[in-house]
């Protein structure tokens, strides 16, 4: 387990000293002693994504709690899933298959066999696709259908020769296909494609930071609740890692390059992942002779991969206890005189578990 120690207002000098976590780094035994905790804290890079959305890009590097979000959470993700079939001369004998549900078109619409109307019978393919509709809406097959996709309620509709069935997020994938997809052409059930507002990620990240002001806590449902307006639909807890978020409040930087491709624009589909953007810096190398004013062997030096900023990892124990309750961290979490407002008084800092509940 781990504590996270934030600032939750600028400090004027950048930063504030917590000297009482850890009495005598020195005395320390390297084998069982967690790391020395003495700790300068600095206030968040709440940063900022200019991304186009015209190519789903980048245009500039991005850092901190913004660039954060725009790598991790998917706009739409925790929307309800839409699939589509667009009807397009559907012959007799033609099927659409749910899994294990099968529908048949041919001569007449009976929901007791799995039949729906072709084009020729039904006089055309928006019929042929109400058709469709009305037998997976028929009383005996929808349970089917929801069984066979795995969800616990759905929505049929047609409009045209299009038919849309909306689900709640399936527990399994499954495939839906038609048997000729010139005649059916099938789009999967998944969370629709949005390619948010250019500002979503900035006011996402900037209603965050308004939670840190408040010393609000910051569990995953907190996170998903503050970023709700900016990113309608999102989950951060899809491929966002909450550690990863305090220990950016806590000071940690994240960066993403010029050029991260964030979105398809084609398909709208969102690009991100634990494999965009990074804490680190990349490995650096480096070849030099042993001899430099003669020909010899060289020797290669590489340098292993190092966090963007410092940061130190802070453990529950005595020494955070003694300093939540009567240390430096008591004064820091209950009312100090704020940096460059003198006659002001309050928090200026908030501690929080890995669960992002308020320690103090």
């Amino acid at each position: 387990m781990e504590l996270y120690l934030c600032l939750t207002v600028p400090a004027k000098s950048g930063t504030i000293y917590v000297g009482d976590l850890r009495g005598d780094a020195a005395r320390r035994n390297g084998s069982i002693d967690p790391p020395a905790q003495c700790r300068y804290l600095r206030y968040p890079d709440v940063g900022s994504v200019a991304f186009s959305v015209e190519t789903g890009s980048t245009y500039r590097p991005a850092h901190g709690v913004a660039a954060y979000l725009a790598a991790r959470v998917q706009p739409g993700g925790k929307a309800d899933n839409v699939a589509t079939l667009t009807v397009t001369g559907v012959k007799a004998g033609d099927t659409v298959s749910f899994g294990a549900l099968v529908l048949t078109a041919g001569t007449k619409e009976d929901a007791a066999t799995n039949t729906f109307k072709d084009t020729a019978t039904a006089g055309s393919d928006d019929a042929s696709a109400a058709s469709l509709a009305a037998v997976l809406n028929d009383a005996t097959v929808l349970p089917i259908l929801l069984i066979a996709l795995g969800v616990t309620r759905a929505m049929v509709a047609a409009n045209k020769n299009v038919v849309t069935i909306t689900t709640d997020p399936p527990v399994k994938v499954t495939p839906i296909t038609a048997s000729d997809p010139a005649h059916v052409v099938v789009g999967a059930l998944a969370p629709p494609a949005v390619i948010p507002a250019a500002d979503a990620y900035d006011q996402a990240a900037l209603a965050i930071e308004a939670y840190l002001q408040a010393a609000h806590a910051m569990t995953v449902a907190d996170v998903n609740a503050a970023i709700a307006t900016a990113l309608p639909g999102a989950d951060f807890a899809t491929q966002g890692v909450l550690a990863e978020l305090l220990s950016i409040l806590a000071g940690r930087a994240f960066r993403l390059d010029e050029g991260t491709r964030l979105f398809d624009t084609t398909t709208k589909a969102w690009l991100g992942g634990p494999s965009v953007g990074t804490f680190t810096r990349p490995l650096q190398s480096s070849t030099y002779w042993i001899f430099p004013a003669h020909p010899g062997p060289t020797t290669k030096l590489t340098t292993p991969p190092s966090e963007e900023g410092p940061v130190r990892r802070t453990f529950p124990g005595s020494f955070s206890d003694s300093s939540i309750l009567k240390g430096h961290l008591s004064r820091l979490t209950g009312g100090i005189v704020l940096p460059g407002h003198r006659k002001d008084q309050g928090r200026v800092a908030v501690v929080y578990d890995q669960d992002g509940n308020v320690v103090a």
